[in-house]
C-alpha cells in the first residue's frame, strides 16, 4: 500500500512517497522540526480587510515574515543541538559514568538512554539533559550509540518504553514508568 505525505510550511517542503511504514519513519524523524517551524511562524492578523481579500482574490496574499533577534537567536540554540548528528558536550563532566553505568545490564538502547538520564540527574545534577549530553555519556563509557540517535529517543518515548518523555533535542524528562522501570526492573549486574 502506498501512501503520501506533503508538507510545505512556507515551501520548506517535504515531500514523501511509499508504504505506509516508511512514510511514518520520516515524518517521525521531522515532526519536532515541523512542529517547532510552526511555532516559529507568525500567523497573519485578521482585520476587516482580511475577508475582502479573501474573497477578491484567488491566490491569497503572503505576508513577509520580520526576522527578529529572538527568532534569530531561538534557531541558532537549536541549531547547535540536532539529535540527527549529536556532537560531545565538552563542558559536560563525565566523571563516574563509568562505575555508574557498570553496574547495570541494559539490553537496548531505550535502557541506556534511561540510564544516561538518571545519572546526568541525580549525578551530574543537569536538571533537563540534552541528546548531546546523552551521546558524550555513550562516549565515555565506549558504548556504540544507535545509528539512528534521534530515533532512539522517539523510540524510548514510545508507548512501548514509556521510559521519557520526548519533545525535542533539549526537551527530554523521565517519565514515571521510565522512575520506575529503573528502580524496579533494570538489571543490575549485582542481580546475577
Amino acid at each position: 500500500m502506498k501512501c503520501k505525505v506533503l508538507i510545505n510550511i512556507h515551501e520548506g517542503t517535504i515531500h514523501v512517497e511509499g508504504d505506509v511504514n516508511f512514510v511514518k519513519a520520516v515524518y517521525a524523524d521531522f515532526k519536532d522540526l515541523i512542529i517547532d517551524m510552526m511555532k516559529s511562524t507568525p500567523q497573519p492578523r485578521c482585520d476587516a480587510n482580511c475577508y475582502s481579500v479573501k474573497e477578491s482574490s484567488n491566490k491569497p496574499k503572503v505576508k513577509k515574515r520580520s526576522h527578529s533577534k529572538r527568532q534569530s537567536s531561538s534557531k541558532t540554540q537549536n541549531a547547535k543541538i540536532n539529535p540527527d548528528n549529536p556532537t560531545l558536550d565538552k563542558n559536560l563532566n563525565t566523571t563516574g559514568v563509568d562505575e555508574y553505568y557498570a553496574q547495570y545490564i541494559p539490553k537496548n538502547h531505550s535502557e541506556k538512554i534511561l540510564i544516561f538520564m538518571r545519572f546526568l540527574k541525580d549525578e551530574a545534577k543537569i536538571e533537563n539533559p540534552n541528546t548531546d549530553q546523552i551521546y558524550t555519556c555513550y562516549h565515555a563509557v565506549g558504548e556504540k550509540p544507535a545509528a539512528a540517535f534521534a530515533q532512539s529517543f522517539r523510540d524510548t518515548s514510545s508507548k512501548k518504553f514509556g521510559y521519557i518523555e520526548y519533545k525535542s533535542a533539549s526537551d527530554i524528562n523521565l517519565t514515571f514508568m521510565g522512575n520506575r522501570h529503573f528502580d524496579h526492573d533494570l538489571k543490575k549486574k549485582d542481580d546475577e
